[in-house]
């Protein structure tokens, strides 16, 4: 074990101290701490009068959405409400989903979801997204955007950030895993991206770049605005991502000062453990017991068939 990898542990996977990170985000947006506690306040008062909805959520998760949402209260409100209701409109990434199950077991090491212990001098927190086992027939689309979200759920409990950057390290990634990826599910884990966990994405980060995806993602990206499109970076090698991202911020794994991805992962694998309590919770949250979809039965084509069938001049 590396020195760097004894000085991460659980207690310390996300925030050495939150409070002080809390303070310098607030001051970025322009707030006080009494605007925080004045905006959680309204946030409580309003929850208690929506009868559809449980209980008032924890002060993390307060904070966290008014931090994302720039304390806009009612962007807050709607963010919050989808939270719950959203369980129900698209259950394919929440029904069945509980870290305990065996197929959520498997995705969880199929690929790496790894946010990082440290943030960025922007107060950027960065997370990796790559795989861990490159056999497709592991890969399962639902179950890893639903992998993804039960990552978030322990991190609006425990986060505090300014911005979000993306590694996408696409080392192993073939046409057998693109071919999984269903516009279906892609439009729904966007719904919920947008419509519940709305990000500010500092930067989006693709390393290791298979062909395929190239092709891909030169197709994507002029269709997007420009401000999108300055935030995603292509890079040809590890010294290429130092420029963007600090090597106190990225593990050993690509050249950085901070603990293995397969360490990381390790605790990871713990800190969902930890919040079973809460996963069970969750589920009790979906008042309609529907069966999750199996992936392909969504209707729609994938990735490469959408492509194949644009018209291009």
């Amino acid at each position: 074990m590396s020195v760097e990898s004894s000085r991460t542990d659980l207690s310390s996977l996300l925030h050495k101290n939150r409070e002080e990170v809390r303070h310098l985000v607030i001051q970025k947006l322009g707030k006080s701490e009494r605007d925080l506690e004045e905006d959680k306040g309204c946030l409580r008062g309003w929850f208690e009068h929506q009868k559809h909805l449980p209980k008032v959520p924890c002060d993390a998760i307060l904070e966290i959405f008014l931090v994302v949402n720039k304390f806009n209260l009612e962007k807050c409100k709607i963010k919050l409400s989808n939270y719950y209701t959203m369980r129900n409109t698209i259950p394919e990434l929440y029904v069945g989903k509980n870290p305990k199950m065996e197929h959520m077991k498997l995705i969880a090491n199929v690929i790496y979801i790894i946010p990082l212990p440290n943030l960025t001098p922007s107060l950027s927190r960065v997370t990796i997204i790559k795989l861990k086992d490159i056999n497709p027939d592991n890969f399962d689309a639902f179950n890893f955007f639903a992998h993804s979200c039960n990552i978030v759920e322990i991190r609006i409990r425990e986060d505090m950030a300014l911005h979000d950057t993306l590694i996408y390290d696409l080392e192993g990634v073939q046409l057998g895993h693109i071919f999984k990826l269903r516009v279906g599910a892609i439009r729904k884990a966007a719904k919920v991206l947008e419509n519940v966990f709305s990000t500010r994405l500092e930067g989006i980060h693709y390393i290791n770049l298979p062909s395929s995806m190239q092709m891909v993602l030169s197709l994507v990206t002029p269709m997007l605005k420009e401000k999108m499109r300055k935030r995603i970076h292509v890079h040809k090698d590890v010294g290429s991502l130092q420029t963007h991202v600090p090597k106190e911020v990225l593990p050993e794994d690509y050249g950085g000062h901070g603990a293995s991805l397969d360490f990381l992962h390790g605790l990871w694998l713990q800190k969902l453990e930890r919040y079973q309590s809460l996963f069970d919770h969750l589920e009790t949250l979906v008042s309609r017991n529907i069966q999750s979809q199996k992936e392909g039965d969504d209707g729609g084509p994938n990735l490469l068939s959408t492509f194949k069938e644009l018209s291009i001049d």
